[in-house]
């Protein structure tokens, strides 16, 4: 497997043959190796470009974002700058706000726009979360509320020397992720996937929100599952995934 390691990227299955590009971002507390396997799994010509953030991984030392306004502004030259065939942006919860910001930025800067969005296990943008302040708790409550949240996996969490490192950055991806909220841009004209675990808790409601920020219909697919469905339900994860990706204007 041949890897081209930048910046802000990882990017597997880089070829001159690609007919298309996937964006991905990481969920709260993941790095770009959450995509790595993805190559395993993703049928056709794609190349699949993991994000790495600042602050974790290989980024370790970089200073993470505040916002993720901040952050998107910051990487956005360098994602225009890679993307040179048709492309989708995905993104898995904190990932999905990520990739949505981006999303905009893309079109006011009237680029060439994604053949599709897809968000997974995220509530829309305009549900207000600024009210869930749980990186203000103690360092074991958040994380047993994390936990108890379906946030991170409960083995992870039970990692004490592991978690040392990790629960700062963790709770600043929830700051930066509770923190974003977006109810007055104009809706986009972006085919809209939203995927999510039906025993995740998050309020179906607030999931069904995603349809107000896009133009004409937005497609939702329950897989049954927490909000980790990604790792452990994977079989059907990526048959929704490959579902979505070989409908037919993804490579025209």
């Amino acid at each position: 497997m041949i890897v081209e390691r930048q910046k802000w990227f990882s990017r597997y299955r880089m070829s001159d043959e690609v007919k298309l590009q996937i964006l991905c971002f990481p969920y709260a507390g993941g790095s770009e190796s959450i995509y790595s396997k993805w190559i395993d799994h993703i049928k056709g010509d794609i190349e699949i470009i993991a994000i790495c953030l600042p602050g974790r991984a290989r980024r370790f030392t970089d200073p993470p974002h505040c916002s993720v306004v901040e952050l998107v502004n910051e990487l956005f030259p360098d994602v225009e700058a890679i993307l040179k065939k048709p492309y989708v942006i995905f993104g898995h919860s904190m990932g999905s706000k990520i990739g949505y910001e981006l999303l905009k930025k893309i079109v006011a800067n009237n680029l060439t726009l994604p053949k599709k969005f897809i968000a997974s296990a995220c509530v829309a943008p305009s549900v207000n979360e600024q009210d869930k302040s749980l990186w203000k708790m103690p360092d074991q409550e958040f994380l047993e509320a994390v936990v108890a949240m379906n946030g991170i996996p409960e083995e992870v969490a039970s990692n004490v020397k592991f978690m040392s490192f990790l629960t700062p950055m963790l709770k600043n991806d929830f700051k930066m992720s509770c923190s974003y909220f977006d109810q007055c841009s104009p809706k986009l004209e972006v085919e809209a996937h939203v995927v999510y675990g039906t025993f995740d808790r998050l309020p179906e409601d607030h999931v069904s929100q995603w349809c107000m920020h896009f133009c004409g219909r937005t497609y939702f697919y329950p897989i049954e599952g927490d909000h980790f469905y990604i790792e452990n339900q994977r079989e059907l994860f990526f048959k929704v995934i490959n579902s979505i990706l070989k409908t037919p204007n993804v490579e025209s």
